[in-house]
């Protein structure tokens, strides 16, 4: 049946024990909310081919999901779009025509898929993008035409990832920007054409060696008013990076915090960093750091009312006294 259904204000699939594989719909082309949820026993989604538009998409908890092949012609998706919570699934469809989503695109929970959707024609998620707990995924080679995401940048938790390479035309993310990599990624290729975060920069990974990519960004806004704490908006803590150069546009940013990075012996990058507009620099625990004597953090330090923390970095680099010392 529904050989011949073209729309639909919903459509849902859902807590159906016995139900294992979900076929046909491939005349259909435009849905309100689309949801499958809650299927024991579903191991197969061929489906909705031709399905072009979309109010919402989530698909979570069919814990016996192994294979996706649905929405290859879809364009967009007016709100939210999740994948989430579907441990088994190891075959995941291109949707290479998907150009706009209008709310948050979350892929979370989704421990044996080892290979991401490119999205080749994707140009502007309007609320966050996640990808956490994909544990299986050891690259990202995606979303190269992903030009904004209006809130938050996440990727966290995925344990086996060990590079990057992707996002090469994002211009701006409008909340904050968090790459949490764990104890495996060890290359950041991309964001070369990121110019602008909203709110704050984190990037951790204790095996992180190259970044090729912030060529480009130059204001990381942050907070206005607060205390010290709410002005760190720039924080890196890595295991293998020597130095930062591929920060050098960087003007704008509020309070910068580099801790426990047991390689870092340079931190020049920041040498077009605005003065004026910087409120607190936080330096701790970078045992190789002993080059402080850059223009950036002269200009700073030559303040006595600008506020710093320094610590456990080696010698030259823990005290104002003796950085601004080593700057005549």
């Amino acid at each position: 049946g529904f050989q011949n259904l073209s729309y639909v204000n919903k459509f849902g699939v859902s807590s159906n024990r016995k139900m294992n594989k979900v076929s046909g719909f491939h005349n259909l082309v435009k849905c309100g909310d689309l949801v499958i949820s809650y299927n024991d026993s579903l191991v197969n989604i061929n489906a909705f081919s031709k399905l072009k538009y979309l109010k919402s998409l989530f698909l979570f908890r069919n814990d016996h999901l192994s294979e996706l092949i649905a929405f290859q012609n879809l364009k967009s998706i007016a709100v939210d779009c999740q994948f989430s919570a579907l441990g088994n699934l190891r075959l995941m469809s291109e949707m290479d025509s998907l150009e706009y989503v209008g709310g948050f695109l979350q892929f979370s929970n989704l421990k044996s898929l080892k290979t991401l959707p490119k999205f080749k024609s994707l140009k502007k998620v309007n609320d966050s993008f996640h990808i956490s707990e994909c544990w299986n995924l050891s690259s990202v080679y995606a979303f190269n035409e992903l030009k904004v995401v209006g809130g938050q940048f996440l990727l966290r938790n995925n344990i086996l990832l060990t590079s990057i390479d992707g996002f090469h035309k994002m211009d701006s993310c409008l909340s904050s920007f968090i790459i949490d990599g764990g104890s495996k990624l060890q290359v950041i290729n991309g964001f070369e054409n990121l110019r602008y975060i909203e709110n704050d920069l984190t990037l951790i990974s204790y095996d992180l060696e190259s970044i090729n990519g912030f060529q480009s960004l130059q204001e990381i806004k942050g907070d206005q008013n607060g205390d010290s704490t709410q002005w760190l908006n720039f924080y890196l803590q890595t295991g293998k990076l020597k130095r930062i150069n591929e920060f050098a546009n960087l003007r704008k940013v509020r309070g910068i915090e580099l801790s426990r990075n047991f390689e870092l012996e340079d931190i020049r990058g920041f040498n077009n960093v605005d003065t004026s507009y910087i409120k607190y620099v936080k330096l701790s625990d970078n045992i190789k750091l002993s080059l402080c004597k850059s223009s950036f953090l002269c200009s700073y330090l030559e303040n006595s009312s600008h506020e710093y923390y320094l610590s456990g970095n080696a010698p030259g680099c823990n005290t104002r006294e003796e950085i601004l010392a080593s700057c005549t």
